[in-house]
């Protein structure tokens, strides 16, 4: 069983350092930013053994900045090897690059789409219910188009949206 006591003072002598480690890798905004951040954090474990819970911790937030979401499907395993992380820190920047460029694409057309929907109806029914902008804010692309293709000929918003 550990020495929670030992531990808790050994940690609190590289509390500042722990504390800097654990904000960078929180405020990590690029994966160069990460890769420099996890490289920090391998070169302090390996000076300071002993801290293997707290390692975990920092695995466990590492994945969560690679990933950029707190929240991980049931089921998959989520890699506490910092060593590991590195390694794929160095292999995917481009796909992430990429794979971000394609979701603020879509999300461009989604918003675009959206408005322009909003302004169509608002021109041909009048002011929409709140109920209304809130479908709309939340529909994808393919509804949104759907609709729009339907606002020439609706007679009402229901025709439209349904």
């Amino acid at each position: 069983m550990p020495d929670h006591d030992a531990i808790y003072h050994r940690l609190f002598s590289h509390a500042r350092m722990v504390a800097e480690m654990l904000f960078r890798l929180e405020n990590a905004g690029s994966p160069e930013q990460i890769r420099d951040a996890v490289d920090d954090v391998i070169g302090w474990f390996t000076r300071h053994p002993g801290f293997e819970a707290l390692k975990a911790i920092f695995g466990a937030l590492a994945i969560r900045a690679v990933t950029m979401t707190e929240d991980q499907p049931t089921g998959v395993r989520v890699t506490e090897d910092l060593l590991e992380i590195r390694t794929m820190l160095a292999n995917r920047p481009a796909e992430w690059k990429q794979q971000w460029k394609a979701e603020g694409h879509q999300a461009g057309r989604r918003d675009g789409a959206g408005a322009l929907l909003t302004r169509l109806l608002e021109r041909r029914f009048g002011p929409l219910p709140e109920a209304t902008r809130h479908r709309i804010s939340r529909a994808g692309v393919s509804d949104l188009e759907t609709w729009g293709d339907r606002v020439l000929d609706a007679r009402s918003i229901d025709d439209v949206l349904h």
